[in-house]
């Protein structure tokens, strides 16, 4: 497993102390507010490594969250093509009459 873990603020204390952990990815995805979650996003989205924690993290989230852990799930499985899609050069766009 990568030691790949965000660097966002979780929205509840986290459970290790002194570094970051597997389990405070677990809490960001299940508990997170918007800006932890677009901070989430954009980690992932650059980064394979993090994808495939988060969708590890996403298995493990409270099953009273479990629309959160399959959002995430979903997010994660069509990264891949929406980083290709951002990567590609996009055609200029036809001028506006």
């Amino acid at each position: 497993m990568s030691d790949t873990v965000a660097t966002v603020t979780p929205a509840r204390p986290g459970r290790i102390t002194e570094h970051e952990s597997f389990l405070d990815l677990v809490d960001q995805l299940a508990y997170g507010d918007l800006t932890t979650w677009q901070r989430l996003y954009r980690t992932a989205l650059a980064d394979e490594a993090m994808r495939e924690n988060i969708a590890r993290a996403a298995q493990c989230v409270d099953p009273d969250f479990v629309a959160a852990g399959q959002v995430w799930r979903t997010l994660v499985s069509r990264m891949p093509a929406v980083a290709a899609r951002c990567a590609e050069p996009s055609e200029p766009a036809p001028p506006h009459q």
